[in-house]
């Protein structure tokens, strides 16, 4: 099971979030495991169909524990040489040539390895296929069918989430759930098969691990559109700005600092001021979130609380905390 986003914050301070969704759209893989024991172990998203399987003697498929996220499972797929992908076939209710396809992919940081999973799609009702390949080295994505390449600013040996929009002959990607397309382009290749496939097609030296994977076969889905990510696969995203009209403690300072540190909720204000012998306040690093921070208050005996006054501005009797 996947933890979308947890974070710790001082006392009363819990900040979360959830996603509405539409569970029953989406064709789901969460990397509980492997892509061979999908058809039997609940996923939706069933990829026990090999295509191109020509494994080569150093390939390594295998679930692992997420070092970053607390209790959730990704997929560790190495494959120095020989081929092997998983497909999955679009079943006989699909009559469209639109679809949506999600990952969220990153590269093992190692040059021995020229890419991240190859994610490749046949889209028969248009008569058109594509396959996206991500390279970790410079951070490209190439269309292939298209032979279309760019590269993008950030390192793809971080967590990115990869969505792919095919609206007939035209396919669109964008990372991180960012409006902004990073590559796109119409393809010319034929086929009559539908399905997509994931993993290594090529035989070059793929390595790189997933999260999860997810296609809707119900449209062709930008950011923001459709039905939302279904609840519980972690997200990458934009840093969104601060909306002004909240005050916000982030935990990364001690509350007695929050007045000169950029915090717009100032808790040095002390009251009930009695602290006990056995007090201890500190910033520690999350244990469960990379990169996170949280306030650690253990107080035993005494007190001590952080308080901020209403400014003149106030003139209502209703606030949200």
């Amino acid at each position: 099971m996947k933890k979308l986003m947890v974070t710790s914050l001082f006392l009363l301070f819990v900040i979360g979030s959830a996603f509405h969704v539409q569970a029953q759209d989406w064709l789901i893989y969460d990397a509980s495991v492997l892509p061979t024991a999908t058809g039997s172990g609940g996923d939706t998203l069933d990829l026990t169909n090999l295509a191109d399987n020509s494994p080569g003697a150093g390939l390594i498929e295998e679930i692992i524990d997420d070092p970053d996220i607390a209790g959730n499972k990704i997929f560790k797929y190495l494959h120095p040489d020989g081929k092997r992908m998983y497909r999955y076939y679009f079943d006989d209710a699909y009559a469209d040539s639109e679809f949506t396809m999600i990952a969220r992919v990153r590269g093992e940081n190692d040059p021995a390895y020229d890419r991240i999973f190859d994610l490749q799609w046949h889209n028969g009702i248009a008569g058109t296929r594509d396959e996206l390949r991500i390279w970790g080295a410079d951070s490209t994505f190439e269309l292939e069918k298209v032979d279309q390449v760019v590269q993008v600013a950030e390192t793809m040996y971080n967590w990115h989430t990869i969505r792919i929009v095919v609206k007939g002959d035209l396919s669109t990607v964008y990372m991180d759930e960012n409006p902004e397309p990073v590559i796109s382009g119409v393809s010319t290749s034929s086929t009559t098969s539908k399905y997509i496939k994931v993993g290594d097609g090529s035989g070059e030296a793929i390595g790189g691990y997933m999260d999860w994977c997810i296609l809707n076969l119900n449209g062709a889905f930008a950011p923001g559109e459709g039905p939302a990510i279904p609840e519980g696969l972690f997200v990458d995203g934009q840093v969104q700005p601060v909306e002004p009209d909240w005050r916000v403690y982030d935990g990364s300072i001690l509350p007695t600092e929050t007045g000169s540190e950029g915090d717009s909720l100032d808790l040095t204000n002390l009251a009930d001021e009695a602290p006990g012998a056995g007090l201890i306040e500190e910033i520690i690093d999350d244990p469960d979130i990379a990169g996170n921070k949280i306030f650690k208050y253990l107080h035993p005996d005494g007190k001590r609380m952080y308080r901020y006054y209403f400014d003149d501005a106030y003139a209502d009797s209703e606030f949200t905390m």
